[in-house]
């Protein structure tokens, strides 16, 4: 952590952000995001270091989501912290999280903490990235067609006798990476798991 003042911290968060209302793309129909600045994002594309990254961030400011900073004349309330999600014809989603520029020192200097780490190092909270990952290339598995598993063995270079058995298995997966010395299976499956 860094010992940001509040000021620090506001230029910090502008030096790569900027406020909703200078930034909105022309084109945008949604709710309008005025007095906010998006500052953490997650698409359709994101590979799994950018989903474990969104998902320990939004965990970790998530007590602020419900921090209400101000309320307009039609008592709509307005939340420190708040989290847009959009459907998008390229990407398939888009969510952000987004900081109240009413918000309070102690989340803008935390946001601009995490902007910091994130210059500093890509992963955040890499003991539980890999945990993430093992749980998300599991999961792509299992989601998995026979036939697709049956294609990533075949490109991993399993033998035949091994293809036939771990395709059919839900739970291969496993049994497939302790035979997989090469890494090469879970490099593809970490690629599925996007």
């Amino acid at each position: 952590m860094h010992n940001n003042t509040i000021e620090e911290a506001w230029e910090i968060i502008y030096s790569k952000f900027k406020p909703w209302q200078d930034n909105r793309p022309d084109s945008y129909v949604g709710r309008q995001w005025d007095g906010y600045v998006p500052f953490l994002f997650l698409t359709g594309q994101s590979d799994l270091v950018e989903q474990h990254n969104y998902k320990v961030i939004k965990d970790e400011l998530s007590d602020y989501m419900s921090d209400v900073v101000r309320v307009d004349e039609d008592k709509n309330e307005f939340m420190a912290l708040e989290e847009a999600k959009c459907k998008h014809w390229a990407c398939g989603f888009l969510d952000y999280l987004l900081l109240s520029q009413d918000a309070p020192e102690d989340l803008v200097i935390k946001v601009a903490d995490i902007i910091s780490a994130l210059e500093d190092y890509h992963i955040y909270y890499e003991e539980g990235f890999y945990q993430f990952e093992e749980e998300k290339i599991a999961e792509a598995w299992e989601n998995m067609s026979v036939r697709d598993r049956k294609d990533i063995l075949v490109k991993a270079k399993f033998e035949q006798k091994d293809i036939e058995k771990l395709s059919e298995d839900d739970n291969g997966y496993y049994e497939a990476s302790n035979i997989d010395d090469s890494g090469i299976l879970r490099d593809y499956l970490r690629d599925w798991a996007r």
